[in-house]
């Protein structure tokens, strides 16, 4: 504003010593001309508003094109190491043991729902042979699970008859 105040003045001291008539008193047309531009620097300061920083965001802008690749950074800190890395887990069914290379996590029993029951699940489980209870008391609409075991027909498993089918 005082850039703008400042400006004002010196154009009018610019004019009013220029236009003077031949008697040396100003004239009344210098004066409208004092005021004329007085208004129109009011009014350009007025109508061009500020930076723009109070104002709403306008549009987004055309996007632009991708810049050059960046400078290659610093070789971070070492991660932490294991004994082994990677691997992969699966289940062995009808087995007590892995076969040669593998560890064995545990060994267990197969076991599900019941195949007359329903809401139970679909896969099997590999549950361990020495179970933790957290209750023996199924509320409604739980379903149980049960140990499999085999079973005679035509002798294909001679001796395993209802034995638990083991994994590990």
């Amino acid at each position: 504003m005082q850039v703008l105040a400042l400006t004002v003045l010196l154009v009018a001291a610019t004019i009013s010593t220029a236009a003077t008539n031949e008697g040396g008193s100003p004239s009344l047309i210098t004066e409208e001309k004092v005021n004329d531009t007085l208004v129109r620097s009011v009014y350009l300061q007025i109508l061009r508003g500020r930076d723009g920083r109070d104002g709403v965001p306008g549009r987004d802008g055309v996007k632009g094109e991708r810049g050059d690749k960046g400078e290659k950074g610093e070789k971070g800190e070492t991660g932490a190491t294991s004994a082994k890395s990677g691997g992969v887990v699966y289940t062995r069914w009808g087995r007590k043991s892995c076969p040669t290379g593998a560890q064995l996590l545990y060994e267990g029993i197969a076991g599900g729902s019941h195949y007359a029951e329903s809401g139970g699940g679909a896969n099997y489980v590999c549950l361990p042979k020495v179970p933790q209870y957290m209750s023996t008391n199924v509320p409604f609409a739980y379903s149980y699970m049960y140990g499999s075991e085999y079973d005679y027909v035509n002798n294909i498993f001679p001796g395993k008859h209802d034995h638990n089918v083991p994994c590990a």
